[in-house]
């Protein structure tokens, strides 16, 4: 495979793991010849997908962090009136 230089490394990316894993020759188009893919459209298809994907997951870490802070929220409420009524004795 094709190695790319990264300041102090050498490596080969995922993608370009993959795409050898599925066709070889497809590989050897992109990576050895420098040829672009044919299947753009599929390609902006699967950008867009990947978007939303990573839009909706940054919409549920924000859910998760309301919900922790509405629990601890819920404990400080308790905690508050559990001392209220030990204090209150």
């Amino acid at each position: 495979m094709k190695q790319k230089q990264r300041p102090g490394s050498w490596y080969v990316t995922a993608s370009e793991i993959t795409t050898f894993a599925c066709c070889p020759e497809q590989w050897r188009l992109q990576q050895g010849l420098g040829l672009p893919p044919v299947n753009r459209e599929h390609l902006a298809r699967g950008d867009a997908h990947h978007e939303r994907l990573a839009a909706a997951e940054r919409r549920a870490g924000r859910g998760i962090g309301a919900g922790r802070m509405l629990i601890a929220l819920a404990w400080l409420v308790l905690l508050g009136l559990f001392l209220e009524r030990l204090l209150s004795k």
